[in-house]
């Protein structure tokens, strides 16, 4: 200033930019703790499959900035840490079994003898199957086109391809003992009446 020059043009471009690297560093510093956050805390791990929000899949590198994600169909997800930190996050790696539920129908021809058979069969079909476990099995509801059971069992392994393997094996043995049983699982339908005036 004593030279001469005018500093406050100077000072108040100083300023901005100052400003302009601070944003610009805000993101930047956010995923930076959130990498020592996932390091530090270790809600999950390299070769986890997690889900969070609508994505599911293997962690394949856990960076400053960024987690590396190959989810199911193959593709690789780069998400920023601060996202995972902030969100819920699910890891099924640490699941030590897991919990299956689901309905069956059958069909509203069959008879109170044959329903009081189903939850024994079911329970007998589950507990032959290596790694299942069964728990429960009852006539819950009378549905628009069939008797609902509702059945739970356990799977004493989290992992995703033996889970899907396990289901695969109790419902083909679910089926193959209806066929047995002449137990039919119905499909929706509809009777119409006509009536000749």
């Amino acid at each position: 200033s004593n030279l001469g020059y005018n500093i406050s043009s100077l000072l108040t471009g100083l300023g901005v930019g100052g400003i302009a690297v601070g944003f610009a560093l805000q993101s930047i510093l956010e995923d930076l703790f959130s990498a020592f956050s996932i390091y530090f805390d270790k809600p999950f791990k390299t070769g986890d499959t997690i889900v969070f929000g609508e994505e599911r899949g293997k962690v394949r590198k856990i960076g400053i900035k960024s987690t590396r994600v190959k989810t199911l169909k193959g593709d690789e997800l780069i998400v920023p840490n601060k996202e995972l930190t902030s969100s819920v996050v699910h890891n099924y790696r640490r699941m030590e079994k897991r919990r299956v539920s689901f309905t069956l129908g059958v069909g509203c021809d069959t008879s109170v003898k044959q329903l009081r058979k189903v939850p024994d069969m079911i329970e007998n079909i589950i507990n032959k199957v290596n790694l299942a476990s069964f728990d429960r099995a009852h006539f819950v509801e009378f549905g628009d086109f069939s008797f609902d059971f509702h059945i739970v069992y356990y799977i004493d392994s989290p992992d995703f391809r033996t889970y899907r393997q396990i289901q695969h094996e109790i419902n083909l043995g679910i089926l193959d003992q209806f066929n047995k049983e002449n137990i039919a699982i119905p499909y929706p339908t509809q009777s119409v009446f006509l009536k000749r005036s």
